[in-house]
């Protein structure tokens, strides 16, 4: 009997310890909506496309008889890994119009939804970088990249947590700014969207530019499970010999 007793002590010992290194299970994760967008001089927000997938593709887009975009990629791992979670806007391959006058300005947003992953705990980095690997143009040309992660889990949400700017091109000269621009970001244990955002402003033609852009939530290092455990022993083992002795 005793040792019957004994054996049922060390199974609910041994599944204790099980839930402190793993926890519970997890729920799935909800499905999570990608979207390109667009805004022109601080106009309302225009979707060009969206999908449930991790990569959106999309080719020759006219906006406002302005600019086209002859390929714009974008792709998510929503909703996450235990390490990081990515939104990234790449190969932007964009020029005026043939009619383009004025100076404009366009805003490209890539946003992603329901993140879950890195978990919360302790604050994780909020991680932009972004790049121009081309630039062809007759007039004076602005381009800079802003990240986002915003615990309204609002598609394009850019409420909450973003990095400093990072600005890519001044007066037409590519600069030497491309990241990475760091913040500290807590998802406060609940899902979150990420959006990262190219804005261009141009007063004369704009023949070629390439531009790409890269937002994530990196987790920080946290103490490791087995610390946990072991500052739980003690009071296991304690607990243990004070039975024996009542017994």
């Amino acid at each position: 009997m005793r040792e019957d007793m004994f054996h049922t002590r060390s199974f609910v010992a041994a599944a204790f310890s099980a839930f402190l290194l793993f926890g519970v299970a997890c729920p799935a994760s909800a499905a999570f909506t990608q979207q390109i967008s667009y805004r022109l001089d601080n106009g309302s927000l225009v979707s060009l496309g969206s999908t449930n997938q991790e990569d959106l593709i999309l080719t020759n887009i006219n906006i406002g008889e302005l600019f086209t975009i002859s390929m714009q990629m974008a792709s998510t791992n929503s909703p996450g890994t235990t390490t990081v979670a990515t939104i990234e806007m790449a190969s932007v391959i964009l020029k005026t119009t043939n009619t383009y006058t004025g100076t404009h300005k366009l805003e490209l947003f890539v946003s992603a939804d329901n993140y879950t992953e890195p978990s919360t705990g302790v604050p994780n980095l909020l991680s932009s970088a972004a790049s121009v690997t081309s630039l062809s143009s007759n007039g004076t040309v602005d381009i800079s990249y802003n990240g986002y992660a915003d615990t309204s889990n609002a598609l394009n949400g850019t409420a909450g947590s973003a990095t400093p700017t990072i600005q890519l091109v001044t007066d037409g000269q590519i600069g030497t700014g491309a990241g990475p621009s760091t913040t500290l970001f807590d998802s406060k244990g609940g899902a979150y969207s990420m959006t990262g955002v190219i804005t261009i402003t141009t007063s004369g033609a704009l023949n070629f530019t390439a531009i790409s852009g890269n937002t994530q939530v990196v987790a920080l290092p946290a103490p490791p499970a087995f610390a946990l455990l072991v500052s739980a022993l003690p009071v296991g083992v304690l607990f243990y010999l004070r039975r024996r002795k009542m017994a």
